[in-house]
């Protein structure tokens, strides 16, 4: 039941940014950061993809960032495409609120990339090319993922 409200109530309160109920846009959006909260907390997958985002970038505490960290990883577990390619990112650099990973970076970057996102496959091919990230020069990986830079060259 809550991830069915939720899903019924996301897109009310990402709504609100263009909404003029109040004088005061800083108003509308502590509302809509509130509703993203709610709808997070309840698994909604593009409420914890942009929560997760607010929350790392502009938190303003260690703690907030840790939790942006853990909305971001979830909705990329879910299988959010943007969230998988930014959980990649914040792992392959680190910060005070999430160790660096490599081997967790490249998994990220990869299942992003089988979903067709363009910036994880072009950094997979540079891995792989290049032998960054702990991994080994492959030539064959680099070429998959090439392929896949290619069709989607192609298609667009």
């Amino acid at each position: 039941m809550s991830t069915l409200a939720a899903d019924l109530i996301y897109p009310l309160v990402n709504g609100l940014v263009r909404l003029p109920l109040w004088s005061s846009a800083q108003a509308r959006q502590q509302l809509r950061l509130k509703g993203l909260a709610w709808c997070a907390c309840r698994g909604h997958v593009r409420a914890q993809s942009q929560y997760g985002h607010f929350l790392y970038f502009r938190g303003r505490s260690s703690e907030q960032r840790h939790q942006g960290v853990q909305f971001i990883i979830a909705a990329a577990q879910a299988g959010d495409v943007n969230s998988q390619y930014q959980a990649a990112l914040l792992l392959e650099q680190g910060s005070d609120a999430l160790e660096m990973n490599t081997a967790a970076a490249i998994h990220w970057y990869q299942q992003a990339g089988e979903q067709g996102h363009v910036q994880s496959v072009r950094r997979l091919i540079q891995i792989y090319s290049k032998g960054e990230l702990g991994v080994n020069v492959d030539g064959q990986q680099a070429r998959y993922w090439m392929a896949k830079d290619q069709r989607h060259e192609l298609a667009s």
